[in-house]
């Protein structure tokens, strides 16, 4: 797919922390990742992944790859012509189906909510997202004075850095507290990641 390099933060150290998986309603996500800049998406990435494309700020496909990366499911949520949005189209041997309505309850329309962001903060993965033109992060770092010897820290990235220091790595009840009480300009984070109005996000 042409996957694009994570651009981190100036605050972040390189840290070797074992990540555990966490098990999506479909099957084990390992990275999501927006595209924005290309009019389409790869036909192979990383095994058991889901990529979404954006076009002119509209939320346009989802695209979910099998165990060997290849393209398996594509979600269309908007393009040209009369047929109903979202449909859904199967790939098979690198081609693509014609289009199929997708039924109610179809697992492959469980989106990434504020709950799996959660989640995945609990297992001690770190997040990176773009909103209102600005990119935002939590990551953990490196801290000789916590008494877990590394720390969550809140950034903003823009034209000046800001960043603060949540709480010690081991502490998730004061992590969970910080992001529910987020607000971004004027919209708490649930709402950005439930309504899907961040540009990029990137799970690490």
């Amino acid at each position: 797919m042409g996957v694009n390099k994570m651009k981190k933060s100036k605050t972040r150290k390189k840290q070797k922390n074992s990540r555990r998986s966490r098990k999506n309603k479909v099957e084990k996500i390992e990275k999501v990742e927006v595209k924005k800049t290309r009019n389409a998406l790869e036909k192979r990435s990383y095994k058991n992944t889901f990529d979404n494309l954006i076009v002119n700020e509209k939320f346009v496909q989802r695209r979910f790859y099998d165990d060997e990366g290849n393209a398996k499911i594509d979600i269309d949520y908007f393009h040209s012509g009369s047929m109903e949005f979202p449909h859904k189209h199967i790939w098979k041997n690198d081609v693509r189906s014609s289009t199929e309505f997708i039924e109610e309850g179809d697992e492959y329309m469980s989106d990434y909510t504020f709950d799996n962001f959660k989640e995945d903060l609990v297992m001690g993965r770190e997040m990176e997202f773009k909103f209102n033109g600005a990119g935002f992060s939590i990551i953990n770092i490196p801290d000789e004075n916590s008494v877990d010897e590394a720390v969550w820290y809140f950034s903003i990235l823009s034209n000046v850095d800001v960043g603060v220091v949540i709480c010690d790595f081991e502490d998730r009840e004061r992590l969970l507290k910080f992001v529910d009480e987020l607000y971004i300009d004027g919209i708490a984070l649930k709402d950005i990641i439930n309504g899907e109005l961040h540009t990029e996000l990137y799970i690490m």
